[in-house]
């Protein structure tokens, strides 16, 4: 009975915890009843369905239109990542609507120009309660890039009608010689709009109506450099981090090593392969952030030089001149660029929410984070506020909020105990069901843990091999993950494993634990042995209707729990998260590509629950020190290969494997995972006597989390 009621405290203490995550996101999100939160389902026109949250103040209707956002995640996340913007922006009186990009998140894989943003312009251009005139974009990463693509799609529309005004203008002799078609945009609007004609008029202020994208901000993604992708009065910003791990970097000096790549260069053209003169640290001062401000201010001020310089050239250096070698001409600022300044045609001028843009202008921010920091950060929060308060200025009925005052972070915070309740909730969760009588006749005692360690050199083998292993397993990363290396040259995407990254994880691990496997078993044959361990201790040992009872218990268990997140999905449309881990709903049709993935995930969580339950399960030590043992065993070597990482990237600005930037990023939610695993592993383990539940419900749970929160490059099969 005791028990009992400790189960059934600890799961009323986490489905609390859920229900305080879900009434105080919601509150929060929707800014107390302010805000309508609408999911979109539907199909925008490019074939597939396609998925977005739109965040909509209840002031905007069609007799007080507000402007709106159009936001998108970048590559491997979903529309949930843009939280930033949703909370902050839609409290502010501005609409926001936030895309699940095609191939992520509820979207389909399908033809969508910019992966989605421009149906979703489209769309948002056609609601009664938008005004047309205040449409932006952002993005973050490649979301950012989409930014870009999007600007430059509207622009490009807008300035082939002014090129189509221009002929009708030379036709009727208002202006003596015909516009060349190579002609700036901003020049041409600059000669069309000086001419005093009704008609041309007209025909100008249509063509500008054809780009419905009045500003927009790319988050982490190198901004244009090319001003005819800006429309004519057009607001472009750029937030590039100091230690961004993807752009910005920009070559500078020819050498035959890569700074961030050790790679030899035999390319004859090196200029992807260059020495990084400009890291991203040094944006401002880059030939890209020059070419970025002149899209808006041409006169800015740079000096010319050659990309290795020539004698007389700052920076000339007779060793590294290579006269095989492509050395174009680049553009450099004689200043800095001035970081947060909005650039205009004349120069630098100050605007805000009283005093919103009214001409083109660009800004760069260049705050002091990493890539997946930026939609984790509250100056990156300060900055988008900044920019669309610029932009749009202060929405009508709305009282000024600085950029400082931001919510969203206490939203997280929120999502994050929902997070902790939903993973308090699978140990009580699994005692309830262990004690109905079908399954609990699949439980045995477990065995007696193993001899105490009393001698230094038993200290030294439980530590040192742990440590040793988890170390060797992160240095494992680069190898069954890189491109250069194994990574999906050993398994490939098709159709039946779609997921770029969930495939190399997958190897990564089993590689893992094909390695700590065999380790195991020397140690066992070497050591253990002589030391009392038997068999038997590893918890193997189950009949095989029973071992069916323990996945049936796994299958059942991680059901259940999923009812939280639906609970949370389906009445107040949140979900549990912190940062880039997240736990998401998912179709039933991602099932049958789980079970595949969890084929091959299954290698490490079956030798990662033999070897915490039957290799390090000791006598004596109190069970939350040999929990907390395991699970460091676990992150221990990816936690140093991290540290490594960045602890050069800070140093030096360039990465320590620049290969390897993606896929430290998408690993980042593995380290709580396992820690996670550990304890459910053992905890499961004292339960029922068996390794087996925790290997099935590890496997199960954990790919169910990874493979709903990644991106695909096919549509999913249901068992076909």
């Amino acid at each position: 009975m005791k028990n009992v009621k400790r189960t059934l405290l600890f799961l009323l203490i986490a489905l609390s915890m859920v229900l305080v995550s879900v009434i105080g996101a919601s509150a929060l999100q929707s800014n107390f009843g302010k805000v309508e939160i609408i999911d979109i389902r539907a199909d925008l026109g490019a074939g597939g369905q396609f998925s977005a949250l739109m965040f909509k103040p209840k002031t905007a209707t069609p007799e007080n239109p507000a402007p709106v956002v159009i936001a998108s995640h970048g590559y491997l996340n979903n529309r949930e990542m843009q939280d930033i913007v949703l909370v902050e922006m839609a409290r502010r009186g501005i609409i926001v609507i936030s895309i699940d990009r095609t191939g992520h998140g509820h979207s389909e894989v399908q033809t969508a120009h910019s992966s989605g943003m421009t149906q979703a312009v489209e769309y948002a251009h056609s609601l009664s309660f938008v005004d047309k005139t205040r449409i932006g974009v952002t993005g973050h990463s490649l979301g950012g890039m989409f930014v870009s693509a999007t600007m430059a799609h509207y622009a490009g529309l807008e300035r082939t009608a002014m090129l189509a005004v221009a002929v009708q203008a030379f036709s009727l002799g208002l202006i003596a010689d015909a516009i060349p078609t190579n002609t700036q945009t901003q020049l041409i609007y600059n000669q069309l709009a000086t001419l005093d004609d009704p008609v041309i008029n007209e025909a100008l202020a249509n063509a500008m109506a054809l780009n419905k994208v009045y500003a927009g901000l790319d988050v982490a993604s190198n901004p244009t450099t090319v001003a005819n992708n800006i429309g004519v009065n057009s607001i472009y910003g750029s937030i590039a981090a100091r230690y961004d791990e993807f752009f910005f970097a920009q070559a500078g000096k020819f050498t035959h090593v890569n700074a961030n790549d050790t790679t030899p260069d035999l390319s004859p053209n090196v200029a992807n392969m260059a020495r990084r003169e400009w890291n991203p640290r040094d944006f401002l001062s880059s030939p890209n952030a020059a070419a970025f401000i002149k899209t808006a201010y041409p006169t800015f001020e740079t000096e010319a030089r050659n990309t290795v310089p020539l004698e007389g050239q700052p920076g000339y250096d007779p060793d590294l001149i290579d006269e095989t070698r492509s050395n174009p001409v680049i553009q450099i600022p004689v200043e800095l660029v001035v970081e947060g300044a909005f650039y205009t045609a004349t120069g630098i001028k100050e605007f805000n929410y009283e005093n919103p843009i009214d001409e083109r202008a660009v800004v760069i921010y260049t705050p002091n984070e990493i890539h997946p920091w930026n939609h984790f950060s509250t100056t990156t929060a300060r900055h988008t506020i900044e920019f669309f308060y610029a932009a749009f200025g202060l929405v009508e009925g709305y009282r000024y909020l600085a950029p400082t005052n931001q919510t969203w972070l206490m939203k997280e915070i929120f999502n994050l105990i929902g997070m902790i309740g939903f993973f308090l909730a699978i140990i009580p969760v699994a005692q309830l069901f262990l004690a109905i009588p079908f399954f609990a006749k699949a439980k045995i005692e477990p065995t007696e843990d193993l001899p105490p360690l009393k001698k230094p050199h038993h200290y030294i083998i439980f530590f040192g091999v742990g440590l040793a292993l988890s170390i060797a397993c992160g240095f494992l990363i680069r190898i069954l993950t890189s491109a250069n290396w194994f990574g999906t040259r050993f398994f490939p995407v098709d159709q039946y494993y779609p997921q770029p990254t969930t495939g190399y994880v997958a190897l990564w691990a089993a590689g893992c634990g094909i390695l700590i496997l065999i380790v195991f078993l020397i140690q066992h044959l070497v050591y253990g042995r002589r030391n009392g361990q038997t068999i038997a201790h590893w918890g193997l040992k189950l009949q095989p209707g029973n071992i069916i009872k323990m996945l049936m218990l796994a299958v059942v268990v991680v059901s259940t729990t999923y009812l939280l997140l639906a609970f949370a999905d389906f009445f107040f449309k949140t979900d549990f998260r912190i940062w880039s881990f997240m736990i998401r709903t998912f179709e039933a049709i991602k099932v049958d590509t789980a079970v595949r993935y969890m084929s091959i995930f299954i290698v490490f969580y079956f030798v990662n629950s033999v070897v915490i339950n039957g290799g390090n399960r000791v006598k004596g030590m109190p069970e939350w020190l040999n929990i907390a043992s395991c699970a460091i065993f676990n992150v221990f070597g990816i936690a140093l290969i991290f540290a490594i990482q960045y602890g050069v990237f800070f140093r030096t600005g360039a990465l320590w494997h620049s290969d390897m930037r993606l896929t430290y990023i998408v690993m980042f939610p593995i380290i709580p995972i396992l820690i996670i695993a550990a304890i459910f592993s053992r905890k499961l383990y004292r339960e029922t006597g068996s390794v087996w539940l925790p290997i099935f419900l590890n496997t199960i749970l954990f790919t169910l989390i990874t493979v709903a929160g990644t991106s695909t490059n096919f549509n999913y099969l249901l068992f076909r």
